[in-house]
C-alpha cells in the first residue's frame, strides 16, 4: 500500500491537481489561471496529498476579511492587509482514498495554520455540512446568499473559531 503524505503545493502539480477537480467538482469548474492565483497569493496554505508520483488530494486556503469569500472561479489579486479568517477554498482528497485518515491529516494541518486568524471559514457544498460540523465549524449566516449562489443552492458558510 502506497503511503501518502500532505505537503507544499508546487507548480508543477497544477495540472494534476486541475485533473482531481474536473472529477470531483464538474459543476463548480474552476480554471486554472484562478487556481494559480491562488497559489501564488498564499503558498503556505495550498497542499497536495501524494507519494510523490500520484497527487489523490489537495487544499487551497487564503486570508479573507471575516465573511468575505471569493465568487466561485476568482481569487484575490492580494491577501487583504485586513484579513482575519483563514478561508478554506477547497479541500478534496479522492474517492480512493477516503476512510484512510487522510483527510483529517490535511484538515489538522490547515487548522493548525488557522490559529493565526480569528477564525477559519468554509463553503460546504454537496451536503458536506455533516462532515465539516465535526471539525468545529458551524453554518454562519453572515455571508449573504447572493455570495454562495454560485457555489450552488445547497451552499452553506461556515466558520470555526480560532482554538475553539
Amino acid at each position: 500500500m502506497d503511503s501518502f503524505i500532505w505537503r507544499p503545493m508546487q507548480r508543477n502539480n497544477l495540472d494534476a491537481v486541475m485533473a482531481l477537480s474536473e472529477v470531483v467538482h464538474p459543476t463548480l469548474p474552476e480554471s486554472r489561471e484562478t487556481q494559480e492565483r491562488r497559489l501564488r497569493l498564499y503558498p503556505e496554505g495550498c497542499l497536495v496529498l501524494t507519494n510523490d508520483t500520484d497527487i489523490q488530494g489537495y487544499a487551497f486556503a487564503h486570508p479573507i476579511r471575516h465573511a468575505a469569500p471569493p465568487a466561485l472561479n476568482t481569487a484575490p489579486e492580494q491577501v487583504p492587509a485586513d484579513a482575519d479568517e483563514l478561508y478554506l477554498h477547497d479541500f478534496v482528497v479522492s474517492s480512493s482514498l477516503r476512510g484512510r485518515g487522510y483527510a483529517v491529516e490535511g484538515i489538522e494541518t490547515l487548522l493548525r495554520l488557522a490559529d493565526r486568524f480569528a477564525t477559519m471559514g468554509l463553503i460546504s457544498v454537496y451536503g458536506t455540512a455533516p462532515f465539516w460540523s465535526k471539525f468545529g465549524f458551524e453554518p454562519c449566516s453572515d455571508v449573504a446568499a447572493v455570495k454562495l449562489a454560485s457555489y450552488g443552492a445547497d451552499a452553506v458558510y461556515m466558520m470555526r473559531r480560532a482554538n475553539p
